[in-house]
């Protein structure tokens, strides 16, 4: 807020968005049908780039079962690395997705998250976060998947 808008008493405007940092070879896709047939554009151009095509149609499943569960987690974008390193990396991705509290904020995170809350304050503010692992279903039985949550309250007066 700004000196000015103190001394005429406008009141602190809510925040309205966020901004994520990552590397230049991340994209963020939204978790819509637009997004998901951007993701899977690309995937079939670096498919048949290598001339893997017969990937195409795994990746494209894959792609929809991931955005199905996006839906279920109400998410509204995922951001993952699109460019190859050339010193190899761990796949990962990031989802983000609005956590409407249940009441009080701290007490619905830890009864909502089925896991372990650690609470972090920050000069920024509290975040709560827990990690869980699983094993994958079906074809990627074999996958042990790891997430790490972060769930951190806007500052306004209901979060």
């Amino acid at each position: 807020m700004s000196l000015r808008d103190e001394i005429l008493g406008v009141e602190a405007p809510s925040p309205r968005g966020f901004t994520i940092l990552a590397p230049p070879s991340w994209q963020k896709f939204d978790a819509d049908d637009a997004g998901r047939q951007a993701l899977e554009w690309q995937l079939k151009e670096r498919f048949r780039s290598i001339g893997r095509p017969d990937l195409e149609g795994q990746s494209r499943a894959m792609a929809r079962q991931q955005w199905a569960k996006l839906a279920e987690m109400r998410a509204f974008a995922v951001y993952m690395p699109m460019t190859p390193s050339i010193e190899g990396a761990t796949p990962m991705s990031m989802i983000t997705a609005r956590w409407d509290a249940r009441g009080e904020f701290e007490s619905d995170v830890r009864a909502r998250a089925g896991h372990p809350v650690d609470r972090v304050d920050t000069e920024i503010g509290t975040v709560f976060r827990w990690d869980h692992e699983q094993t994958g279903r079906g074809d990627l039985g074999s996958l042990q998947s790891r997430q790490h949550n972060f769930v951190f309250p806007f500052p306004v007066a209901n979060p």
